[in-house]
């Protein structure tokens, strides 16, 4: 269900937020981990689909074909066959582009920042960090509002954090509304409800 929700765009953000984690992933903390959660589940069953199917086909087929007497020869086998070549490989080239476009599409909503965004200026600075927001008001924790996405955007007064900076966040998918985040000196992250802690 949550791949096709995900195939056709209508999945409840909201609802996959909330989702505990599973034995492959963590628990989701933003409303598009859903969506790439789904994605991951339908690669891993259509990897393990095809190699149960590879294999499986493999020993029946080395039980059937092998070799009973020595002086046995191999029979002739056929040279061509036009719908079994299409099949092979028109089934592969849609599931990889399926597997494409919906990547795509998530990597998009991942990097490009909605435009109704907080945009909260950063400065790196040696020991600590320092928050401007839109209203002129300066101070070293962050603060976002609810229900809100938020931009980031990253300087730095010593040249040395610069990178340091711009890899702890580039972009509003990284910070969500159900999840605190404090900058002092290390990124930290906590539960909605808690007190932030170290990752």
């Amino acid at each position: 269900m949550r791949l096709l929700n995900t195939l056709f765009g209508h999945w409840d953000g909201a609802m996959l937020a909330q989702a505990a984690g599973s034995f492959w992933m963590p628990r989701q903390g933003t409303a598009l981990a859903g969506e790439v959660d789904s994605i991951f589940d339908f690669i891993l069953w259509l990897s393990l689909f095809f190699f149960t199917l590879i294999v499986g086909l493999m020993i029946v087929f080395i039980v059937r074909y092998r070799q009973r007497r020595r002086d046995e020869l191999p029979e002739t086998s056929p040279s061509h066959n036009t719908a079994l070549e299409l099949t092979w490989t028109l089934v592969p080239v849609a599931l990889v582009v399926v597997i494409f476009t919906v990547g795509f599409r998530g990597y998009l909503r991942l990097t490009v920042t909605p435009t109704d965004s907080y945009e909260v200026l950063v400065t790196a600075q040696k020991w600590n960090w320092q928050f401007t927001y839109p209203n002129g008001y300066s101070d070293p924790e962050l603060h976002v509002p609810a229900g809100k996405p938020v931009r980031l955007v990253m300087s730095s007064l010593s040249l040395g954090l610069e990178k340091e900076a711009a890899d702890i966040a580039v972009n509003a998918a990284n910070y969500d509304v159900n999840h605190k985040v404090t900058l002092s000196g290390s990124t930290k992250w906590s539960a909605s409800t808690g007190t932030p802690t170290t990752d």
